[in-house]
C-alpha cells in the first residue's frame, strides 16, 4: 500500500490557506460596508482612514492593509454604489409593462440614485473614469462587470424583441453612455438652471431608440 502520510501535511496547509483567504475576505466585505455607512454620512470629504477606523474600533494601519491608498477606498466606494444600484435597477424589473417603458424605469433608478444632492452623486466622475489611476486595470475590470450587472435586464430586455446578443449588448452601451452622462449632468443641478429635464430628455432619447 503507498504511504499517504506525507501529503497530510499539504492538504492542512491548503486548509488553513483557504481560511486565512475567506477570513480576509470577509473582512474585507466589512470594511467595505463600514466605508460605505460613513460616505453615506459624511460624503466623500468625510470618508477619512480616522473615520473608517472609529467606526470599527480598529487601527488605520490595518486598514491600510486592505485599502492602501485614498484612491483604493473611492474606488471600492464606486463599485460598492454600482452593487446597490444593480439591487434596485433588478427590483424595477418588469417587462409585462413594455420593454420601452421598463427601459425607462431603468433609466429613471440610475436618476434618481445619483440624483442632485445625493452622496453618491461624487462618485460619477470615477465611474466615468475622469478621476482615477488604474494601472494595472483591475479596477476598470471590475467596474465594467458592474456596469454588465446593472445593464443587463436591458441586454435581455433587447434580445426579447430580436436582437441578437452582440446588437443587443451595443444597445445597451450606448444606453449606459446616455444614462450615466445624463446622471453626471443631472446631479449638478444645471439641467434645471437651464430649463431641462431629466424626465423629458430621457423621453427625447426614447423616442429615437424606440421610434413609433
Amino acid at each position: 500500500m503507498f504511504n499517504d502520510d506525507a501529503s497530510l501535511p499539504l492538504m492542512a496547509g491548503n486548509r488553513r490557506q483557504t481560511a486565512v483567504n475567506l477570513a480576509r475576505r470577509a473582512k474585507r466585505q466589512m470594511l467595505t460596508e463600514v466605508t460605505w455607512r460613513v460616505f453615506l454620512r459624511d460624503g466623500l470629504a468625510g470618508t477619512t482612514a480616522r473615520a473608517i477606523a472609529g467606526e470599527t474600533g480598529g487601527s488605520i494601519g490595518a486598514l491600510y492593509t486592505y485599502f492602501p491608498s485614498t484612491d483604493a477606498v473611492v474606488q471600492e466606494l464606486a463599485l460598492k454604489s454600482l452593487t446597490e444600484l444593480s439591487k434596485k435597477v433588478d427590483e424595477s424589473v418588469s417587462f409585462g409593462r413594455g420593454y420601452r417603458a421598463q427601459v425607462g424605469a431603468v433609466v429613471g433608478q440610475v436618476l434618481d440614485f445619483f440624483g442632485p444632492g445625493t452622496k453618491v452623486a461624487e462618485l460619477l466622475p470615477v465611474i466615468l473614469g475622469a478621476t482615477q489611476v488604474d494601472e494595472d486595470g483591475k479596477f476598470a475590470a471590475r467596474l465594467n462587470g458592474k456596469l454588465i450587472a446593472v445593464l443587463s435586464p436591458v441586454v435581455e430586455g433587447f434580445e426579447t424583441i430580436g436582437l441578437d446578443s452582440t446588437r443587443a449588448q451595443a444597445k445597451a452601451l450606448s444606453l449606459a453612455f446616455f444614462v450615466f452622462g445624463l446622471a453626471m449632468f443631472h446631479s449638478t443641478g444645471r439641467m434645471t438652471a437651464i430649463g431641462l429635464s431629466a424626465k423629458n430628455v430621457t423621453e427625447a432619447f426614447l423616442s429615437d431608440v424606440f421610434p413609433p
